[in-house]
């Protein structure tokens, strides 16, 4: 969880997951085969009782990320510098897959 964009969440978040995380007493498993959850197509499917609903991150980033960056602008000023070398740090790691569809 990052509360602030491009940033770690702060140890007052993180501290209150842990403390949430010490009242779990029990968690539950539904043994399905693999073929029940088809995770190659978006939306909600039930398996028994539980609903089960397969999300795109890469598209729910990309729209954080037009909220917070002007992609147009960004590109308009590359084009108009040829110069310039532009790095896309991934730091994180989580962004590494996103690029793509990021700076599209």
């Amino acid at each position: 969880m990052h509360p602030r964009p491009a940033g770690p969440a702060p140890e007052n978040v993180t501290n209150a997951i842990y403390n949430l995380s010490k009242s779990i007493t029990e968690y539950r498993l539904l043994d399905v085969p693999d073929a029940a959850v088809d995770l190659s197509t978006l939306g909600e499917r039930r398996i028994g009782n539980l609903v089960v609903e397969i999300i795109d991150p890469v598209h729910d980033y990309v729209a954080l990320m037009k909220e917070i960056f002007d992609f147009d602008a960004l590109r308009k000023f590359i084009k108009d510098h040829p110069s310039l070398k532009f790095l896309f740090d991934a730091m994180h790691g989580g962004t590494a897959r996103k690029q793509g569809a990021v700076m599209i």
